[in-house]
């Protein structure tokens, strides 16, 4: 059985590599705690409780591990991290507090260029000061860029990942629950949006006016963005994944738009992203609000 040591905090640094691999730095437990080496790194996932070690390498000042990105290792979820080390009673768990994090090469000019399966590390801190990776694992991904909101219309700029095909992807907006209706959006092609990205997918433009959408959405629902690939059968999310912020809903804001329904009374339709990073759109009553 693993005891857990919650009196003593242990501070780890981390930072990204390039290739997307991340090193985690503890330091080596002070002679006279009773432990006898340091073991490795774990990595424990929220919720299903599915752990990864992996080893220290204890020959320096520090300890030191290091988690190679690689598609399977750190499935999609959040994981917290545990310093393991061994005892004469067992191992023994300390849970890492979050210390410097260097997450540069996550973005331009030092990230390097997407590719799939698209596999996305970000080390962040808890809202508790404890130290844990958002991971993302898409084997079809379309990336936002940008979104534009204005009063009329709903514009987003994106990178759909993959071989480069005739056409742009067919964009639309689907209703999440308890309907199976479809808004198609206006598409046109765009540049990659830096020379590093050029051949690793297509870019697209889509569009939408409010009004289109206010005619057949309902109060309460939750429209979600997809992308079809030319040729495809299969849609693959439209989200922004590639960057260094691990939350978007609590970061990105955009602004309400008030809209007419037709038969139904006023909108307020607000985009904003999921708890996966998702880019949705919600539609809610003005009434009584």
């Amino acid at each position: 059985m693993i005891s857990q040591r919650t009196t003593d905090l242990l501070v780890a640094d981390c930072w990204v590599e390039r290739s997307g691999e991340v090193r985690v730095r503890v330091p080596l437990p002070p002679l006279g705690t009773g432990y006898e080496d340091s073991s490795g790194l774990l990595a424990r996932e929220r919720g299903t409780g599915a752990e990864v070690r992996v080893p220290f390498d204890t020959s320096g000042a520090q300890a030191r591990a290091l988690l190679v990105r690689e598609p399977g290792l750190l499935p999609e979820g959040r994981w917290d991290l545990y310093a393991e080390y061994g005892s004469e009673t067992g191992p023994v768990l300390r849970r890492l507090r979050a210390g410097l994090r260097d997450l540069r090469a996550l973005l331009p000019p030092l990230a390097a260029p997407p590719r799939l399966p698209v596999v996305s590390w970000v080390p962040y801190r808890t809202s508790g000061g404890w130290l844990a990776l958002r991971t993302w694992e898409r084997y079809g991904h379309a990336e936002v860029q940008s979104v534009h909101v204005s009063r009329d219309e709903f514009a987003v700029e994106g990178w759909l990942l993959g071989q480069g095909r005739p056409a742009p992807p067919a964009v639309e907006l689907r209703c999440r629950r308890g309907c199976d209706r479809a808004l198609p959006t206006v598409v046109s092609a765009r540049p990659a949006p830096s020379p590093a990205w050029e051949g690793t997918g297509q870019g697209f433009r889509s569009s939408l006016l409010w009004t289109d959408l206010a005619e057949i959405a309902s109060e309460g629902e939750v429209w979600d963005l997809y992308a079809l690939p030319y040729g495809a059968t299969e849609a693959v999310r439209v989200a922004r994944l590639l960057d260094d912020i691990p939350d978007k809903k609590d970061v990105y804001s955009f602004p309400d738009t008030h809209v007419w329904a037709p038969g139904r009374g006023p909108l307020r339709i607000r985009p904003y992203y999921t708890q996966a990073n998702g880019l949705s759109v919600k539609a809610e009553s003005l009434e009584g609000i």
